[in-house]
């Protein structure tokens, strides 16, 4: 019975592949652009950056087997009050909202 059962193993084990018309194609390195909105929250006070689009670039390289390298670079164009904290509370906030610039760099 024995003989029997490892007589018929190679027969199994060539059954398992699945042949396929696709093939899988390493790239070394790539490269994507990205878009989107980033919701914020101005904190308590309602200083901090409002809610805007984001607009960005990823980088990628294959350095061996698992290890790869990755940056991405974000750019936040949005707004924020100026502040005047030696005013008191509920007057802080001094003249239009100023643009400010926010950048990611993630490594």
């Amino acid at each position: 019975m024995t003989v029997a059962a490892v007589a018929t193993l190679p027969a199994a084990a060539s059954g398992q592949s699945i042949p396929s018309p696709y093939r899988f194609i390493e790239k070394g390195q790539e490269i994507s652009l990205f878009a989107g909105v980033i919701g914020t929250n101005t904190g308590q006070f309602g200083f901090g950056p409002r809610s805007a689009a984001a607009f960005g670039i990823r980088y990628g390289v294959e350095i061996s087997g698992p290890l790869g390298l990755e940056v991405v670079t974000t750019l936040i164009p949005t707004e924020r009050d100026v502040v005047n904290p030696s005013l008191g509370e509920g007057s802080r906030v001094v003249g239009d909202p100023a643009e400010s610039f926010l950048v990611f760099l993630d490594a």
